[in-house]
């Protein structure tokens, strides 16, 4: 976490003037920064970050930077504020007709609307995600199919639903997505779970030791709040 956030600060340095450049910088730090508990620090960083590209006429990289901000309000536990963050760019690159980050973002808003409790709402989501991702966009295939995972596993269709939670999981395996591989298989054990299906535990101690991995004690411990609630 240490070395990627003074990556950050290096490239940040080597960027200076170049204002669309130091935005995006700024977003990728505020991410880190959430992951390792920083969140008014991030927020402010995702607020500069998005006034430095409003001020350049940067609308579609503007409304994209919510793919980050709203991140940074999931880490911080408050799924109300992420869907907040998301629908305010889901509006303007629906608007602009833009669809590729619009996948992402609303594989990201399904993902929300299913921690708030509203599995109808994010399968619907989920598959307006899986309707405009293209087959090589990872983030993408990977974010809908987690998604419409758990909601099969809520209606009771357990064997389409392990099976899209364990694709989301292999379309990860070639790749260095470290972050999306916890969330992946956090997802997959919490569908087991949902299912009592053999395999949950292993899903999860997957996912925690990624997260140790990555040096985030806010990524740990979102994993282990969907063993416990509670938490």
């Amino acid at each position: 976490m240490e070395e990627a956030l003074a990556r950050c600060a290096e490239v940040a340095e080597g960027v200076a003037g170049d204002r669309q450049a130091e935005a995006l910088i700024l977003c990728v730090t505020a991410h880190l920064e959430a992951m390792r508990g920083s969140f008014e620090l991030s927020r402010e960083l995702c607020q500069q970050s998005r006034t430095r590209l409003e001020e350049l006429g940067l609308r579609v990289e503007a409304a994209a930077m919510v793919l980050e901000s709203s991140r940074v309000e999931t880490l911080a536990g408050d799924h109300v504020a992420a869907e907040r963050e998301l629908r305010r760019g889901f509006e303007v690159l629906q608007t602009l007709g833009e669809r590729y980050v619009l996948s992402t973002l609303s594989g990201l808003l399904a993902q929300t609307l299913w921690a708030q409790g509203r599995p109808d709402e994010a399968d619907d989501m989920s598959a307006l995600a899986e309707e405009l991702s293209d087959p090589d966009d990872i983030d993408a295939q990977v974010h809908w199919r987690c998604v419409r995972a758990k909601v099969l596993a809520h209606r009771g269709d357990a064997d389409e639903a392990e099976t899209l939670a364990r694709s989301a999981v292999e379309l990860l395996e070639p790749t260095d997505a470290y972050v999306l591989q916890i969330e992946a298989f956090a997802d997959l054990g919490e569908v087991l779970a949902m299912l009592d299906r053999p395999g949950a535990s292993d899903a999860f101690l997957r996912a925690h030791a990624l997260a140790d991995a990555k040096g985030s004690d806010v990524l740990a411990e979102r994993v282990l709040a969907i063993l416990d609630p509670a938490r």
